[in-house]
């Protein structure tokens, strides 16, 4: 039943962004048709995050999209996905956290744990994590796996990132999802 419940609002959310035309800012296309993250946002103080390994786990706060994993193997997609409406405490914690940063320091590209001799830390498989807001995108692609580096602008953008990530992740809605199909070793 909780399910069904889940899967109907998810269909009324779809609808209502449908029926006002209004395409999430969140995400383009690439020639290929995947989707890619940009970099616009709205004025709200929306933002978007993409997380976990290969970046599966994502979180869109003007759509309220949460999906917990792409990696699924025996169920449908759609239960890994939910909509999560944060309240004001949390999005004002998590805009105060994105604030502290701020992203427009640091690259579009960005390896948090590049050393100042050029070094990076390595691991398969590598994670993607991605933040959006204030007009500014901070990919990082195919880095390590880990929350420590030796960089301090570094450490700063993990501690935040992975701040905002705890917070999505404590909440009902993430809990409620099914546990994860495919794990990495």
């Amino acid at each position: 039943m909780k399910r069904v419940l889940c899967i109907i609002a998810m269909m009324i959310a779809a609808v209502v962004c449908l029926s006002a035309c209004k395409i999430s800012p969140m995400y383009n296309k690439d020639s290929s048709g995947k989707a890619e993250t940009s970099a616009a946002v709205t004025e709200e103080g929306e933002f978007f995050i993409r997380f976990n390994t290969f970046g599966e786990s994502s979180y869109d706060s003007e759509t309220g999209v949460l999906i917990k994993t792409t990696a699924v193997v025996n169920r449908d997609k759609s239960e890994y996905e939910t909509v999560l409406v944060l309240d004001k405490e949390t999005k004002s914690t998590i805009n105060g956290l994105i604030a502290s940063l701020p992203l427009t320091d640091y690259p579009n590209k960005y390896d948090p744990f590049l050393t100042d001799d050029g070094s990076s830390l390595v691991s398969s498989p590598s994670v993607t994590l991605v933040l959006s807001a204030g007009g500014k995108t901070v990919t990082c692609t195919g880095v390590t796996i880990g929350k420590h580096s030796e960089n301090p602008k570094g450490q700063h953008f993990l501690d935040v990132f992975y701040q905002i990530v705890d917070l999505i992740t404590a909440t009902d809605e993430w809990k409620a999802l099914p546990d994860y199909e495919v794990y990495y070793d």
